[in-house]
């Protein structure tokens, strides 16, 4: 694949791996209790989430800087992974300590792939950011994963 200028496609496969790895049953806590269940990630964050554990794959911004009168340019990526979970009637320690691990272990499932399939030069997670999100009716345990990748293209 060639290298890429556009935010939709890194997003996009971000989000397909991810999906991915969720359909193999390989995005979870390690007493298998919080497992992320492919139809429980979106493009996108979501007013509302039908389960949890959930994951948002949000596009957040590309910057372009212009490398001399080539009109190549160097293109920087971020993209936010957003983990959200809530279990009524389980300990608030137990869901933060299981949607933490399920933030680590698609992490660690990114960077196996540092080039994310030849669409960028260079690609890890910068920041894991645990806390907690609102939502109309739920107080969710979260971690935002900030991810960001680095290309180089022409102008076209």
């Amino acid at each position: 694949m060639p290298l890429t200028d556009s935010l939709d496609a890194v997003t996009q496969a971000v989000y397909d791996k991810l999906v991915t790895a969720a359909t193999a049953g390989t995005i979870r806590s390690s007493d298998s209790l919080a497992i992320l269940d492919p139809a429980n990630i979106f493009y996108g964050d979501q007013a509302k989430y039908p389960a949890v554990p959930a994951l948002a794959v949000e596009p957040n911004n590309r910057t372009r800087d212009l490398q001399g009168v080539s009109y190549r340019t160097e293109n920087n990526f971020t993209v936010y992974l957003l983990f959200y979970h809530a279990v009524v009637g389980q300990s608030e320690q137990l869901t933060r300590k299981q949607i933490q691990e399920v933030s680590e272990v698609a992490e660690t499932l990114i960077h196996q792939d540092p080039q994310l399939g030849g669409l960028l030069i260079h690609c890890f997670c910068v920041d894991n950011e645990s806390g907690y999100t609102y939502r109309p009716g739920t107080l969710y345990r979260t971690n935002r994963v900030t991810f960001t990748g680095y290309s180089k293209t022409a102008l076209r």
